[in-house]
């Protein structure tokens, strides 16, 4: 893993474990939880990572623990989006003059800029 893509993943999981604290501390309810793991998984930075990180998650957490709990609600978040995004390539197809194919929704700047962390 690059450096980059390393402070990336570092930021990520700052930002996903500041959103999971809020709700354990009771901060937030579990609707705004949601709500916030949507608005953050709208990133491909944020998305690249959970994929990234999921055996790490499936080997840590106890099955029926609060973490297990919260990580089983982000990783359905996470696939409601990748197949929003591979419905959207299927369906996608070159432009005029045979360029490119049309850009997908994550990659049109949509989301959180994490590019920059």
């Amino acid at each position: 893993m690059d450096a980059q893509t390393q402070r990336q993943h570092l930021y990520v999981n700052l930002i996903l474990q500041n959103a999971w604290l809020h709700h354990t501390l009771g901060l937030s309810t579990k609707a705004e939880l949601q709500n916030s793991l949507r608005h953050l998984f709208t990133s491909p930075a944020v998305r690249e990572y959970w994929a990234a990180t999921a055996p790490s998650r499936a080997n840590t957490y106890v099955a029926g623990s609060e973490e297990a709990t919260l990580a089983a609600a982000a990783d359905e978040i996470f696939r409601e989006y990748e197949a929003v995004l591979l419905s959207a390539d299927d369906r996608s197809h070159p432009t005029a003059g045979g360029g490119r194919p049309a850009r997908r929704h994550r990659e049109a700047g949509h989301g959180q800029d994490l590019t920059a962390a």
